[in-house]
């Protein structure tokens, strides 16, 4: 437990065994003693324990109870509740179990969690600390665009929870902060959709993915209500990257022609991706997409025509450094268009460039506009939306994220070299040792499966859950 008035923290545990756990206590001390000397520490008696207090924490015992603490008077207030009890006395009005907020919170607590956690998120506002926090805003677009509706309801909630789950196949944890979903401001509405009914798409079941995050938002609502969620000085340089959009697009205004093009409801991928052998690149990184729907199919000609032009730029730019310039190819069939540029290799001193991991590419198929690092996965996504075409469900989530473990360990494999030296030069180690590190990770990564996070609005609260899975079997 945690008092925010004295910045107090302490831990107590119980034994089942007083005389292991008396027993326990003396040899920690007695090793204490010897290594650091008869002045480490000070025993003194408080009621029927103990204390052994040092220079920056103390520690005591009472009975089968253990007490790890960083302030003497707050470690006494603990024993003092664990020996005269706490629920249902008077004298003790200002503990944490005599509060309504933890009672409404602790009802939600199940025999079968693992661990529960609970924040006084009210007395830590009404204290003044983290105020960023409770701020309610953000001065980062990306932020905002992210997590603004979570930002929304820790600006008032009382608490948040959390309880955990644990065995050797899964690690679940369940995370809650009470939100009412009609009053949030009008300009979050990007986040939760009208009257906090925005559910994110289905997400894609498309074979080896490292991860994927579906999510409800509308991006055009989300740049239109600018004025209403940044500074002045974010809305300043917001207003000068929407000129500047605007002139890539044509002259339309980005935020109401460009951005509110699209649905609300958009799918972010990561996958691995093969190399043609001659331009494969020393360092690989994995081809990545956003895939959206249109709002009028017949606006995919301006993102096709602006997409155009911002590889004819690339090109100039490429072409006065000296670097490989994209041949931009444009295809039709089965439905799907797809514009795409790839790097031409120009000579053998080219090779192993990092640039080769991007042919980007622009595909529409039906509604559905996917905009790629690569041609070959933007083709691979519009052929799967060509099975959603009648795309009608959602699912109960705002947001959601998968990730798969064992793609994303032999992507860290391929790279295990680059990984390697990159660690020797930022921390001055020896090979031996940054490879022992990576090397570490990579074995850790065995025992996963994979993950998933998925963020729901509810009508009284919002929740996290969290799962792990593990590997049984290796």
């Amino acid at each position: 437990g945690a008092d925010l008035r004295t910045e107090s923290v302490g831990i107590v545990f119980q034994a089942d065994d007083e005389e292991l756990l008396k027993k326990t206590a003396g040899v920690v001390l007695g090793f204490v003693k010897n290594n650091a000397g008869e002045d480490a520490f000070e025993v003194q008696d408080y009621r029927s324990g103990k204390f052994a207090e040092f220079d920056d924490f103390l520690i005591a015992r009472f009975g089968t109870w253990f007490i790890v603490a960083n302030n003497k008077k707050f470690a006494k207030r603990m024993a003092d509740n664990l020996l005269d009890g706490v629920v249902g006395d008077a004298r003790l009005e200002d503990v944490l179990a005599s509060s309504a907020i933890y009672a409404t919170s602790a009802d939600s607590q199940s025999p079968a969690d693992d661990a529960w956690a609970f924040v006084d998120l009210k007395t830590i506002r009404e204290a003044g600390a983290a105020r960023e926090l409770f701020a309610g805003t953000t001065d980062n677009p990306g932020v905002e665009l992210l997590f603004g509706g979570i930002l929304e309801a820790i600006e008032d909630a009382d608490f948040a929870a959390a309880a955990m789950r644990f065995n050797e196949q899964t690690l679940a944890v369940k995370a809650l902060i009470p939100f009412d979903a009609k009053s949030f401001r009008e300009a979050r509405e990007f986040f939760f959709g009208n009257q906090s009914l925005g559910r994110a798409p289905l997400p894609l079941d498309i074979p080896d993915l490292l991860g994927q995050v579906v999510a409800y938002r509308d991006l055009g609502s989300w740049w239109l209500s600018k004025e209403d969620l940044f500074p002045e000085n974010v809305i300043a340089q917001l207003a000068q990257g929407d000129s500047q959009l605007s002139t890539v697009f044509g002259g339309v205004d980005f935020g109401q022609d460009v951005l509110g093009a699209l649905q609300p409801g958009m799918r972010v991928l990561v996958k691995s991706q093969e190399y043609r052998e001659e331009i494969t690149p020393d360092i690989q990184i994995p081809a990545f997409a956003l895939m959206g729907r249109l709002q009028n199919p017949d606006d995919a000609r301006r993102f096709r025509v602006s997409f155009q032009s911002l590889i004819g730029f690339l090109n100039i730019n490429s072409g006065q450094q000296g670097r490989p310039m994209f041949e931009i190819m444009t295809t039709k069939e089965n439905g799907i268009q797809l514009t795409g540029g790839e790097y031409m290799l120009e000579n053998d001193s080219m090779k192993g460039l990092m640039l080769y991991n991007f042919s980007p590419a622009i595909a529409f198929q039906d509604d559905y506009m996917i905009i790629s690092s690569t041609t070959e996965f933007a083709r691979e996504l519009a052929e799967a939306s060509r099975h959603l075409k009648d795309e009608t469900t959602a699912s109960d989530s705002n947001t959601l994220l998968t990730m798969n473990a064992a793609a994303i360990k032999q992507q860290l494999l391929v790279n295990r070299e680059a990984l390697v030296a990159q660690s020797m030069v930022e921390s001055g180690k020896t090979r031996d040792q940054a490879a022992a590190e990576i090397d570490l990770v990579l074995g850790l990564m065995d025992y996963l499966k994979d993950a998933r996070a998925d963020f729901r609005v509810e009508p009284e609260q919002m929740v996290l859950d969290v799962q792990v899975q593990f590997e049984t079997a290796r």
